[in-house]
């Protein structure tokens, strides 16, 4: 196979966590791609710094702001969108994008981003077949704009939400790149089973670890934060199988696995709480409240949570 060309979009975790492991395995061409200056200045400076299981190491790997400048373009295998739900809903990330689409045409995109919505909202600027979902359970934390700690091991899954029969050439050398960096990836012929299962899971961690303020560990701490889970779980499975969607029977098993082997993580939406952040909660619970709506589904554990995160982040913005 030929050498593969990425161009991670991201300052945040897990941004800069893939960034580092698939340049320092230096496997292709690597870059990175953040909008704020301060950063940009950083890591082209002093490198991007991963801390692991594995170690301390220091990657060195070009770093751009907005766009690649017009002397340092490449043609891109593969641009990996690693920015939130919420950078995407802001409209100078969509200028940014649509510039991206415009310079690199023939670039594959593979879009990491948490609920769902996104793959409608970029199909608008990017040819639908360009396009490609990873469901990923890779745990990161930014520590400052140049180093970001990779907290848990886990596995990605890549697949076109056209369902496509088989992977295409340029989707397995994408997992190849991943593989070699040290990433357990693999291509999915279900990518919207595998977006599901991650969408329940999320619409229960993320919001009350938030609410709670607590790590993800200490939701099976007492009876009640469990049977607050498994509230939101249960809606959560109704909205599915009204979708369509066949979710294995021992989910419910695996929600309560991943609090136990990410016990010690704070999860991204309690981040972005503790940080003053807007959260995802639009389209991870939200989304559920409105794929719900379209079935005459009520879901007021979720309709609840989502009422209280909404009241955390004004309280946030003011």
């Amino acid at each position: 196979m030929t050498s593969i060309r990425i161009l991670w979009i991201g300052g945040g975790s897990l941004g800069l966590m893939f960034a580092a492991r698939c340049a320092l395995a230096q496997e292709g061409t690597n870059a990175l791609l953040v909008r704020n200056e301060q950063q940009y200045h950083i890591l082209n400076g002093q490198g991007l710094e991963l801390i692991g299981d594995d170690g301390r190491f220091t990657a060195f790997l070009p770093c751009f702001q907005n766009v690649p400048p017009a002397d340092s373009r490449d043609s891109w295998d593969w641009i990996a969108l690693m920015v939130k739900q919420t950078h995407l809903a802001d409209e100078r990330t969509a200028v940014q994008l649509e510039t991206l689409a415009s310079l690199y045409p023939h670039a594959n995109w593979v879009c990491f981003q948490n609920g769902t919505g996104h793959i409608e909202r970029l199909s608008s600027i990017i040819p639908r077949e360009r396009l490609h979902i990873a469901v990923t359970t890779e745990a990161a934390r930014k520590l400052d704009d140049r180093t970001v700690h990779h907290t848990g091991r886990g596995m990605t899954f890549i697949g076109s939400p056209e369902a496509a029969p088989g992977p295409e050439y340029q989707e397995k050398m994408l997992i190849q790149a991943l593989g070699k960096a040290g990433f357990d990836a693999r291509v999915s012929n279900n990518i919207k089973e595998t977006v599901w299962k991650k969408l329940l899971i999320n619409a229960v961690i993320n919001p009350l670890t938030a609410i709670l303020r607590i790590r993800n560990g200490e939701l099976l701490e007492s009876r009640e934060r469990i049977d607050w889970m498994r509230e939101l779980f249960q809606e959560g499975l109704a909205v599915a199988r009204a979708e369509g969607v066949n979710l294995s029977p021992g989910l419910w098993e695996e929600l309560l696995s991943v609090c136990r082997r990410t016990a010690n993580n704070h999860s991204s939406m309690l981040q972005d709480i503790m940080n003053g952040r807007r959260t995802e909660m639009e389209w991870i619970n939200g989304s559920l409240l409105k794929a719900g709506a379209r079935h005459g589904l009520e879901l007021p554990a979720h309709a609840a949570v989502v009422r209280r995160i909404r009241e955390m982040e004004r309280d946030n913005r003011g």
